[in-house]
């Protein structure tokens, strides 16, 4: 029985896909490179750290700091565009409801998750009692590590855990750390093999798979 949901944040909790157009535009603005010309090109980025899309974008070790401050700052321009995801509010309330306990597993920063708190709205941010953040694990997503730890924080058994995520990074943690995982239908931005994964069209189809396991 799921007594622990993890939500990923990006393209899970928060619609942040605007973010690939602004990887986008701040490497083309500043890099010519074939590999990277097309929007969709930069949807692997999307799933990463800063530090991660730095490296895959292979980067000039004496051009990264540049890039960094360039893409900071063109992502705060853009952030006024960060919305939840149409259903999120509700499906949260409910599972606080249904005393399900709440967790994040993310890519970002401490601050970044923290910069998330108007965006979730308080009463909801403050309900995930467990968030691990990029700065917790050595080895980040699709690393299981990051999973283990919210398990053992959470001192739950894996199959007590539904861990939902939108990109091929979340799934592969979680299959690697043997806990269940839900497809963000609502949010993935790449086809994917999902394998034996839960695929949830909206986050309402999240309550109904809880229901259907408690009959």
């Amino acid at each position: 029985m799921i007594k622990s949901i993890v939500f990923d944040c990006d393209g899970t909790l928060v619609n942040t896909s605007f973010m690939i157009k602004v990887y986008h535009d701040t490497f083309t603005s500043m890099f010519a490179n074939e590999k990277f010309s097309k929007v969709e090109d930069f949807i692997p980025a999307y799933f990463l750290t800063n530090k991660g899309a730095i490296k895959y974008f292979e980067i000039p070790e004496d051009q990264q700091e540049k890039f960094e401050n360039q893409l900071r700052i063109n992502f705060d321009k853009a952030a006024i565009n960060l919305t939840l995801y149409d259903g999120i509010e509700q499906l949260l309330k409910e599972l606080i409801f249904k005393k399900i306990k709440l967790g994040v597993n993310t890519s970002r920063t401490e601050e970044g998750w923290d910069l998330m708190r108007d965006i979730i709205q308080p009463q909801y941010h403050q309900q995930f009692e467990i968030v691990i953040t990029n700065e917790k694990v050595k080895h980040h997503k699709p690393h299981p590590e990051s999973i283990l730890l919210y398990q053992k924080e959470a001192q739950l058994e894996k199959d007590e855990i539904l861990f939902i995520g939108d990109s091929p990074f979340d799934y592969e943690c979680a299959y690697q750390a043997g806990v269940k995982f839900g497809v963000a239908g609502w949010g993935i931005q790449q086809q994917f093999d999902w394998g034996t994964s839960i695929y949830f069209e909206t986050p309402q189809d999240v309550l109904k798979y809880l229901e259907e396991e408690t009959v």
